[in-house]
């Protein structure tokens, strides 16, 4: 089969099979044959944020959180179920320091930093259950995102067994799995 490049309507080119009906269209879709589309199977349209639960725009490459905070709050939570199935309850101070900072930053990473490479994030849409919502302390009002946020992160720590995709040990060899699985 050959192609030929082909301007559309809209001044576009296009990729022209020599096959009749046949169209690749510029966006990825194959058209033809009765008028129907058939989205592009090389990237998905949107991922699920394995932290919050909530769905993101693909955009470069795949990844398995919506924000750099959910990211953070993830591998802080790792850190913690690490450190408690090493050491018990009684961290030693070293421990118990770095994991204080990593904390801080989880609950306070926020801006998107242009220069770090990743892409900016996008919208993210809620997912329509919490998935933490039966472990939400009920004395912590809606609006105080920041307690929310920490007593997630502590539920989850303090959880038997893991509440979020991210806070299995094995995250950083499975990820893309799960990443792929859970593409839209």
């Amino acid at each position: 089969m050959t192609r030929r490049t082909a301007a559309t309507s809209s001044g576009a080119p296009s990729i022209v099979s020599t096959l009749p009906g046949v169209e690749l269209a510029a966006e990825g879709a194959v058209t033809g044959g009765g008028g129907s589309s058939v989205p592009s199977l090389l990237r998905p349209e949107t991922y699920e944020c394995a932290n919050c639960g909530g769905r993101f725009a693909a955009s470069n490459r795949p990844t398995p959180y919506c924000t750099l905070q959910c990211g953070a709050e993830a591998k802080t939570v790792r850190y913690a179920r690490k450190a408690r199935a090493e050491h018990g309850n009684e961290l030693p101070d070293t421990v118990r320091a770095a994991l204080h900072r990593q904390v801080v930053h989880a609950l306070t990473e926020c801006a998107w930093d242009k220069w770090s490479g990743e892409p900016e994030p996008g919208p993210v849409t809620a997912p329509e259950v919490d998935p933490l919502a039966t472990h939400t302390d009920p004395m912590i009002p809606d609006t105080d995102v920041f307690a929310r946020r920490a007593n997630g992160m502590k539920v989850r720590v303090l959880a038997e067994a893991e509440l979020r995709p991210c806070d299995v040990q094995q995250w950083d060899s499975i990820w893309r799995d799960w990443v792929n699985a859970h593409a839209q």
